[in-house]
């Protein structure tokens, strides 16, 4: 369970989701999953998911936490 407290400051840390611009700066594409630091890409070219990233934020000094747990 995602801690709820900023461990820096002690601000309850809201939940927040991460993205990036796909190509040619038009798309977002989500920061959703994790996979074993040794694992290699699969035949599409896509590495396995292991399992679903969380994030979280603090509103006073702005520390972001991820948070990984199984893909269901």
């Amino acid at each position: 369970m995602p801690q709820t407290n900023c461990p820096d400051c002690g601000t309850e840390m809201q939940p927040v989701k991460l993205f990036g611009k796909g190509p040619g700066g038009h798309e977002d594409v989500a920061v959703r999953f994790y996979t074993a630091g040794h694992a290699t890409r699969g035949w599409t070219g896509r590495f396995p998911a292991e399992g679903r990233l969380t994030a979280r934020m603090c509103s006073s000094c702005g520390r972001i936490a991820l948070y990984g747990g199984p893909d269901e």
